[in-house]
């Protein structure tokens, strides 16, 4: 149970690492084909796929997650 919670902890602190460049302010409209994936992991334990995206608006991140057949999210 102890490594099982030990591997929550450390890919819980690699999605909020590779987040935090896409929290950032400031972001500049530009159309959902600008947006790239800029680094991609795979949770070992359930198979989970994470992609990290450029920078830009909520709604265009949204529309690109939802195109990977996946969901945007933020880690708090």
């Amino acid at each position: 149970m102890q490594s099982y919670t030990k591997s929550i902890a450390l890919v819980l602190l690699f999605i909020v690492s590779l987040s935090s460049p896409a929290l950032s302010n400031g972001a500049i409209g530009q159309s959902t084909s600008d947006i790239e994936v800029l680094h991609t992991a795979t949770n070992p334990y359930n198979n989970k796929t994470y992609h990290l995206l450029s920078e830009s608006s909520w709604s265009e991140s949204a529309q690109v997650a939802r195109a990977l057949d996946g969901f945007l999210t933020t880690v708090d």
